[in-house]
C-alpha cells in the first residue's frame, strides 16, 4: 500500500486559506473487476508510445472481456474504440469500435459503463497492451493506456480483499495495542526499517510506524487501487488516498 501525504507544524495557528481544485478537463476511466473500481486511467490528447505506458496491469474478467466506467464530468462522449497490441512486438491484434454503452447521471456529471468485448485472439497468461480511444464533443481523440492479462489462475479478488483490509486496519485504534494487533502477523521488524519518518514504511518498520505513531489520522474517502504487477502467486498493488490529521506525529 502507498500513500502520499504532507505534514506542517506551526508554532501559531495559521490563517485558514481555501483554494478550489480545478475541475477535470478530460474523462477519467476506471476498470471494473466484478464491480470493483481499480486502475484509474488518465487521458492524453495526443498518441503516446504504448511500450512506454506500462503503469498498471488490468486483469480481464472470467469471460475475457473488460468492463470500464468512464467519469465524463462536463464532457459528452460520442465514440469509444480500443486497440490490443502484442506487448513484445507491438503487433496490432485487434482494433474495435464499441457500438453500445450505458449512461447514468452522477453529482459531478455523467458516467458511462462500457464493456470491451476483447476477442479470443489473446493467449492466456500473456500480457498485452491496450489503448482506449474516446471522442467527445470537445475533444477529437483522448487516449488511455494500460496492460491487460487474461489468466483464470489469478487471485484478484483475494488480493484486493487483503490489501484493503490491511490498509483499513492501520487506521483502527485497537491496532495501536500490539497485544491486540492482527497486522503484527505480517511484520518482520528489523534494523533495516527506517522509523524516522513516514516516507518509507514497510514490513521491516516498527508496529508503531505502521499504525501512524501518535498521529491518529482519518482517511478521507475511499482509496484508489492500482494493480502494478500480478501473477498466480504474487501481486503488487498500490492504494492511494488522502488523510486528515491534527496533532503531533510522535517522531
Amino acid at each position: 500500500a502507498a500513500a502520499v501525504f504532507y505534514f506542517t507544524q506551526r508554532e501559531q495557528e495559521p490563517a485558514t486559506v481555501y483554494e478550489g481544485m480545478s475541475e477535470a478537463g478530460l474523462p477519467v476511466i476506471y476498470s471494473l473487476y466484478n464491480g470493483r473500481k481499480i486502475n484509474r486511467l488518465y487521458g492524453y490528447t495526443s498518441e503516446m508510445k504504448e511500450e512506454y505506458m506500462r503503469g498498471n496491469v488490468t486483469p480481464l474478467g472470467a469471460d475475457g472481456q473488460m468492463s470500464i466506467q468512464v467519469d465524463c464530468y462536463d464532457n459528452r462522449l460520442t465514440s469509444v474504440s480500443y486497440e490490443v497490441r502484442d506487448a513484445q512486438t507491438g503487433r496490432l491484434i485487434e482494433d474495435t469500435a464499441v457500438e453500445r454503452w450505458r449512461e447514468t447521471q452522477a453529482e459531478d456529471g455523467s458516467q458511462i459503463m462500457v464493456t470491451l468485448p476483447i476477442q479470443k485472439l489473446i493467449e492466456e497468461g500473456t500480457e498485452y497492451l491496450l489503448r482506449i480511444r474516446l471522442t467527445t464533443e470537445k475533444h477529437s481523440a483522448v487516449y488511455y493506456y494500460t496492460r491487460i492479462v487474461y489468466n483464470k489462475g489469478l487471485h484478484v479478488e483475494e488480493m484486493l480483499d487483503f490489501v484493503t483490509y490491511f490498509s483499513a486496519r492501520t487506521f483502527q485504534a485497537e491496532e495501536k495495542q500490539e497485544g491486540k494487533s492482527e497486522l503484527g502477523l505480517y511484520l518482520e521488524p528489523d534494523s533495516t526499517g527506517d522509523n524516522s519518518s513516514f516516507a518509507h514504511v514497510n514490513i521491516h518498520s516498527s508496529h508503531r510506524m505502521l499504525t501512524w505513531m501518535n498521529l491518529e489520522p482519518e482517511r478521507v474517502g475511499e482509496p484508489h487501487v492500482d494493480i502494478r504487477q500480478i501473477s498466480e502467486t504474487v501481486g503488487t498493488l498500490r492504494l492511494s488516498y488522502q488523510i486528515r490529521a491534527v496533532g503531533d506525529t510522535g517522531l
